[in-house]
């Protein structure tokens, strides 16, 4: 099999403009995916750098290290403000001062200040409290920190009442974490990610309760730890570095929003090529992709070719239950109809799919192996697949994650042929 000669639609994150992200092949740009998102966004670079790219541009990214991808992911506002400036008033200081814009920060500029502790022997932290409390809903704090003489730090959140509280404290020598929750806080999770130059996000994930009525005065807090998970202690003029502190309502941490006075929103991305009935063959096919999801979090994210109906279309997407990838195929108006299901190690680790279609003739294959079937049904007839959305038929559904490949193959391939395709 040569993979570029076989298939009629091969997309690699590589070039892109303002609209657009290129496709490898067709090379007269009639696969080229049209992109959106209303605002400006933040990407790493190649370089290992975090940057702002402009609105509509397509966010190739590398988080990471490794290949570029293309990066989806839902609008998020940063509640947090002066995410760069821990030296402005906005933000508490307990038993430390701020040595403003003492390094080098993770977009390559000397932004990142250090924090310092005193003799007090009590907590050591900066914190805010962020307007708006919701209850039962997911939060998501969080920062990026680099070790100086002290190495370990603490993400808290708290409501009123007080007893309301999620915490995690992170190790950043052995990048341990640990977290937890009192109160009617629950699903305290945390999170550890290494970037360049030595620094780290570290984030803290949670859900309020029914019953906090506003956040604490502390609301959230970034404390120095000293020793590891030692939150009360006696200062001695050592410091941790940070920048880039984020506090969005979510399930997971996403892509860097940097704020000054007031809370900054980053739109909602999207990719979709419509009018390319040409480039795939109703009858029979596979469709290819390399993604990984931003979370687990139970949600349906999908990749679709279909043409805008209910009638026609096949869905590659992650769903419930945890880790769980599947097809939902649909010909001639409901006369073949099924779901194949597939349990992945780890759906925010890159897996390579593969749905075939063919008639009494459909599987799903996962990292080279084949693992789901269907043995008997009809496929559509010629040009009724026309379009390649990242989410379902009708607008819903987004697919949020990373795409490091897609393709589109005209026709039904062997198992020899897609073992090798989908072989890590």
């Amino acid at each position: 099999m040569s993979t570029y000669n076989d298939a009629s639609l091969i997309y690699y994150p590589s070039g892109f403009k303002a609209g657009k992200a290129y496709s490898l092949k067709p090379t007269d740009g009639s696969g080229d995916l049209t992109f959106t998102r209303a605002s400006t966004a933040t990407r790493v670079n190649s370089a290992g750098l975090i940057e702002e790219v402009a609105t509509g541009v397509p966010r190739i990214d590398y988080t990471g290290g490794g290949c570029a991808k293309l990066l989806l992911e839902p609008q998020r506002t940063n509640l947090a403000l002066r995410s760069e400036e821990f030296n402005n008033a906005y933000w508490t200081k307990r038993n430390v001062t701020i040595n403003a814009n003492s390094t080098t920060s993770p977009d390559g500029n000397i932004t990142a200040d250090e924090l310092i502790d005193n003799a007090t022997n009590f907590l050591h932290d900066v914190y805010f409290a962020p307007s708006g409390f919701i209850q039962n809903t997911f939060f998501t704090i969080s920062a990026f920190v680099k070790p100086n003489t002290i190495t370990a730090c603490r993400l808290i959140a708290s409501s009123v009442p007080n007893s309301n509280a999620a915490f995690a404290s992170f190790n950043l020598l052995t990048q341990v974490t640990t977290a937890s929750n009192s109160g009617n806080f629950s699903n305290a999770t945390s999170k550890i990610e290494l970037f360049t130059n030595g620094w780290y996000r570290v984030s803290l994930t949670f859900q309020t309760g029914a019953t906090g009525t506003s956040w604490y005065a502390d609301g959230c807090s970034l404390r120095l730890e000293k020793p590891y998970q030692t939150q009360i202690y006696s200062g001695t003029g050592e410091g941790i570095y940070a920048w880039g502190a984020q506090f969005e309502q979510g399930s997971y941490a996403t892509s860097y929003i940097p704020t000054t006075s007031t809370a900054v929103t980053r739109v909602a991305d999207s990719a979709s090529k419509s009018g390319i009935s040409s480039l795939i063959n109703s009858e029979e096919g596979v469709l290819y992709a390399e993604i990984a999801a931003l979370a687990d979090d139970l949600s349906n994210r999908q990749i679709s070719l279909n043409n805008g109906t209910t009638d026609d279309r096949i869905q590659l997407y992650y769903t419930t239950p945890s880790n769980t990838v599947s097809v939902f195929y649909k010909s001639q108006s409901g006369a073949t109809a099924f779901i194949l299901n597939h349990t992945l190690a780890d759906i925010t680790q890159f897996n390579k799919l593969a749905f075939k279609w063919k008639e009494n003739d459909f599987a799903l294959w996962s990292n080279g192996v084949e693992v789901a079937t269907q043995t008997s049904g009809v496929t559509s007839i010629p040009n009724t697949l026309t379009r390649l959305d990242f989410e379902q038929f009708n607008g819903s559904a987004d697919f949020y994650g990373n795409c490091q490949s897609l393709m589109v193959f005209p026709s039904a391939l062997s198992d020899t042929e897609l073992a090798t395709l989908t072989t890590l």
